[in-house]
């Protein structure tokens, strides 16, 4: 169980939602899809704790760092409030555990608790349990043997890192030596910005040539730029390709590279249908979910669009019918973020088969109101 609730923070006014593997926020233009999932980002990095255990005498200054790290640092009000709750079971040696985690911000301060099959975790022995988790990721030996396996197994699946990948990255596209223009700049660029540059470029250097799926064109890395080669040869340089290759590029080329090689335990993702037709959204979801399932993470998923949000319902229904390129609907959590502040939950039971969907009613008004003016001007 995860849950995630925020109380006028930003644009945010009252937001109290379930986080599951697989969660899609869809809403308007400002309404604060993505500073849910920058929230979210933050709570579910283990170096947040480790911070705050270490420093302990300005535990707020932490907090606000990593806030500004996403540039969201303004948006908290004296009021605000920031909850997260994470609890559930880990297994190690074939003995089933118990854990809860949560962090607490408000005008107070920051307050974190962690319990370990219901015992409370002392916070001068947070720091070894977050090291713990650190240490079961690495291939040092020696490193791992200086904790407890108990500890380790405390861990496990308490804490995660997360990879957030900016709806901007069509611009890591545009420049392919932007990470030296972005540090000259840093100033003015969230290190969630820079960090995905970092990330962007490691791919290309690990990857170098590959087929893109969805765009079904090659990628070539070479030193001096990137290219793109289509089905008939023809040789472009990513700049010059379409705007929806220059997006959706940096998206895949990362994601692989990030499952393959990296391991994040939470994928956030901004909007992946930037600049893509409709149909292309839906086979891009496919290949997301196809990277995101390489591994046991999560994926968070912010977007505009209502085709997306409505082939859900197609991947539940899959999934109902026991096809393996499903999602089963206790793995997913969709949200409407309405414009005054809140979230509304989507995932409803259909009343003539009895199983779960997504509530795409509301989604369609849009597309009701162009209908009903077209019938009124007969």
């Amino acid at each position: 169980m995860r849950q995630l609730k925020i109380h006028n923070f930003g644009p945010i006014q009252d937001v109290d939602i379930q986080l599951k593997e697989y969660n899609f926020l869809i809403g308007g233009q400002g309404v604060g899809k993505s500073t849910i999932a920058k929230l979210l980002s933050i709570v579910t990095d283990y170096n947040l704790y480790l911070y705050l255990s270490l420093r302990q005498e300005d535990t707020i200054g932490v907090w606000h760092q990593f806030l500004e790290n996403f540039g969201i640092l303004n948006y908290e009000k004296e009021d605000s409030i920031i909850e997260y709750t994470q609890e559930g079971k880990s297994c190690f040696d074939d003995k089933t555990e118990e854990y809860r985690l949560s962090v607490r911000v408000d005008a107070n301060g920051v307050s974190v608790e962690m319990s370990y099959n219901g015992e409370q975790v002392q916070h001068k022995d947070v720091a070894k349990v977050l090291l713990c988790s650190i240490a079961d990721r690495t291939e040092t030996e020696e490193f791992k043997n200086r904790f407890d396996k108990e500890d380790l197994s405390a861990i496990l699946d308490v804490l995660r890192d997360s990879l957030y990948i900016p709806a901007e990255r069509i611009m890591y596209a545009s420049f392919t030596k932007l990470l030296p223009a972005l540090n000259l700049v840093k100033e003015t660029v969230s290190d969630n910005m820079l960090y995905f540059a970092v990330e962007y470029n490691n791919a290309k250097a690990k990857i170098g040539h590959c087929t893109m799926p969805v765009l079904e064109v090659d990628f070539v890395h070479e030193k001096d730029d990137d290219y793109i080669v289509t089905s008939d040869g023809k040789r472009l340089v990513i700049r010059e390709a379409s705007s929806g290759m220059q997006s959706t590029i940096p998206l895949l080329l990362t994601l692989d590279y990030a499952t393959d090689k990296k391991g994040y335990h939470s994928y956030v993702v901004e909007e992946p249908e930037c600049n893509l037709y409709p149909t292309n959204q839906l086979r891009l979801m496919d290949v997301l979910l196809d990277y995101i399932k390489r591994k046991r993470s999560t994926l968070t998923i912010t977007t505009h669009s209502p085709y997306i949000i409505n082939y859900l319902n197609v991947l539940i229904r899959r999934s109902y019918r026991g096809m393996d390129n499903g999602l089963s609907p206790e793995e997913v959590a969709a949200y409407y973020v309405t414009e005054d502040g809140g979230a509304t939950d989507l995932m409803a039971v259909d009343n003539d088969s009895q199983e779960w969907l997504v509530d795409t009613f509301d989604l369609s008004e849009p597309m009701n109101g162009i209908y009903s003016e077209y019938v009124a001007l007969n």
